[in-house]
Formats: structure tokens, sequence, C-alpha cells
């Protein structure tokens, strides 16, 4: 059985959240930092 993760993520000044679901955790935060995550999350994060 493969592990799931929850997370949750807020811009700068914390006015906006989002929230993802994803099996390997390490890569999806590097690529939310890198801005290689979706349109959404390029804009806020």
């Amino acid at each position: 059985m493969q592990n799931s993760y929850i997370y949750i993520l807020s811009n700068s000044t914390r006015s906006m959240l989002y929230i993802g679901v994803i099996s390997n955790l390490k890569t999806r935060i590097t690529e939310h930092k890198n801005k290689m995550g979706s349109t959404f999350t390029r804009n806020i994060i």
C-alpha cells in the first residue's frame, strides 16, 4: 500500500491556503518552491 500525504501551504501573508494530496511529499514541496506547481500555486506561494 502506498502512503499518501495531505499538505497545507500558505502564502507569505497567510491570507490564502492551498491544500493538496500527494504520495511523494518531498518531491511535491520542491516543485512548489521551484514554481513547478499548478498555475494557482505559482501565483500564491
